[in-house]
């Protein structure tokens, strides 16, 4: 009896052991294929001077990238940095190949960024940057404002502007997006909380190089819970501002009266739409909007005839798509779609566009993960368009992946008291068929470390 009942035993510890053999064989080919053989992506590397541009301790993110349009090697850049209290510049005078990294203005011993930076350059050299500020330094604070800080090149003195009035501790700014016309009209959108329960985009603008500011106006009564506002002006002056919210989705602005009054257009439904919630409390807008709101990033570029809005739908865990609305200067829809091929079960998130003002082309850069099945690898890539409606193939600007489960983690807020969130955005470059993407990297990671990298394309 105990011979048959060993015999009975013997397969089964044999399945068993054939079980544990192949799944630890599967762990050791996971291991190899992110530690020692990583995938490869589906596009070619195109991008050249890749390297880390923010080159410092601490965490940075939330970048922001503008070209000098007088001006072709300059380029100038900012992000978040948690190791500052203020945000981190970053500036190249030979168009790409090598950067400074320095710490930005001053907000003296009362007040921290938190972040949200936003850059611009006119055609005298004059750098723009506008960024939130906590007046309490902490990173909880539910009283935000907005400034812009101006110098006249790298060796000029920075110029700190709140701007509009100080109001009551409950009340705050968030988000700022800046834009300069051809004219030199400096442009700054942001969301405001202006009653309670009523959140608004406004616009404000300079005619003296960020001296001083007109008394913010109001984009449309008729944005519900409006987010993420994003800035462009036109070649022909036309002040474009877009965003998302919960009545519309995706949506955009025009003003040909210097920001005074706005046509309201609606570009698109957002699947997943969270507008409503992602900053708000019992009805109450909240700021932190890019740290809650994390996915659309919705981006607005203009050329003479064609306004172009482009904008990431999904979310960790569902689909990822990267899409584009193109609309005519009377905002009327002329065609919404995907960005670029993609692999059929690939994600991509964070898009970041810009059009090249010499070629007249829309660049569009993102994170993709296009040639890894298991969606664990993200390669920053790149692709353009001259109507929106066919693109090119895309490339890769680096070739190392990030990982997106680094990206998204640490870029939100989930609940609060939780203050590790970090934001989501990207930013490119483009000028005189030169491109210059600006992303973050996850590769070194120790103690939370994540930093800014650059590439140039052509």
């Amino acid at each position: 009896l105990a011979r048959r009942r060993a015999r009975r035993r013997r397969p089964r510890l044999v399945l068993e052991a054939v079980a544990v053999l192949v799944l630890t064989a599967a762990v050791a080919a996971g291991v190899y294929v992110w530690q020692v053989k990583p995938l490869t992506s589906s596009w070619s590397l195109a991008g050249s001077e890749t390297q880390n541009v923010s080159r410092a301790a601490g965490s940075q993110t939330q970048v922001s990238v503008a070209a000098d349009p007088a001006h072709r090697s300059v380029l100038f850049a900012a992000s978040n940095d948690s190791a500052l209290r203020t945000v981190r510049l970053y500036t190249s005078r030979d168009a790409g190949r090598t950067w400074t990294s320095t710490a930005g203005p001053s907000l003296g011993l009362e007040a921290c960024s938190r972040g949200d930076p936003s850059v611009a350059v006119d055609g005298h050299r004059r750098e723009f940057v506008a960024f939130t500020v906590s007046g309490t330094c902490q990173q909880y604070d539910n009283a935000p404002y907005v400034v812009v800080a101006t110098r006249a090149g790298l060796a000029g003195k920075w110029h700190v502007t709140r701007l509009a009035s100080k109001r009551s501790s409950d009340f705050w700014d968030d988000y700022p997006s800046l834009a300069v016309a051809a004219d030199g009209r400096v442009y700054v959108s942001w969301s405001r909380l202006l009653r309670w329960t009523y959140e608004g985009i406004v616009v404000s603008s300079s005619v003296d190089h960020g001296q001083s500011w007109t008394q913010p106006r109001l984009v449309s009564s008729r944005l519900r819970f409006p987010r993420l506002a994003s800035t462009t002006v036109a070649p022909d002056g036309a002040l474009y501002v877009t965003g998302i919210d919960a009545r519309l989705g995706v949506w955009v602005a025009r003003s040909a009266d210097a920001g005074k009054t706005f046509r309201l257009a609606r570009v698109a439904p957002l699947p997943g739409n969270q507008a409503a919630d992602c900053s708000t409390a019992s009805g109450h807008p909240t700021p932190f909007q890019s740290i809650r709101c994390l996915g659309p990033n919705p981006n607005v570029s203009a050329t003479s005839n064609r306004v172009f809005v482009t904008y990431g739908v999904g979310s960790p865990g569902r689909p990822q798509s990267v899409r584009v609305g193109v609309l005519d200067r009377a905002l009327r829809p002329l065609w919404n779609g995907p960005v670029g091929p993609a692999d059929a079960k690939a994600d991509r998130f964070w898009p970041a566009s810009r059009v090249d003002a010499t070629t007249g082309r829309l660049w569009t850069c993102y994170y993709d993960t296009s040639g890894d099945s298991s969606r664990a690898h993200a390669w920053y890539t790149c692709t353009s368009s001259g109507d929106g409606r066919h693109w090119a193939k895309p490339v890769r600007a680096a070739r190392d992946a990030a990982s997106p489960d680094v990206l998204w983690e640490d870029a939100r807020v989930y609940s609060y008291g939780d203050v590790i969130g970090y934001g989501g955005t990207t930013s490119v470059a483009a000028a005189r068929g030169s491109v210059h993407p600006l992303w973050i990297d996850t590769r070194d990671l120790g103690g939370r470390k994540q930093e800014v990298f650059g590439a140039t394309l052509h």
